[in-house]
């Protein structure tokens, strides 16, 4: 009827199976939050490097150019709050691709 061939292919794909829906359901969403956690870190500790490399740069100039509220610091939260949103979409879509 069924050789150990058979037996042992329906075994091996019923194993994978349940391993590759372990690690779609439990892994694989704290490895993407893990890495949104990381890349929103990253962009803050550069926002307050630029944050304080502007403060010394004003101090260092002395200019009354205090209408200018456009700084680089200023310039950087954007994409820091774009790769946050983004990272949070690419994480609803792996979830709900998963299921």
């Amino acid at each position: 009827m069924l050789d150990s061939n058979t037996v042992d292919n329906v075994s091996n794909l019923i194993t994978y199976n349940t391993y590759y829906g372990l690690f779609i359901t439990y892994v694989f969403p704290i490895l993407l939050i893990l890495l949104i956690c990381l890349v929103v870190g990253y962009l803050a500790s550069i926002n307050s490097k630029l944050k304080k490399l502007l403060i010394t740069d004003d101090e260092d100039e002395k200019t009354s150019d205090s209408d200018d509220e456009n700084t680089l610091y200023n310039k950087t939260v954007i994409p820091a709050i774009i790769t946050a949103t983004i990272g949070v979409i690419l994480l609803f879509i792996a979830l709900i691709s998963a299921s």
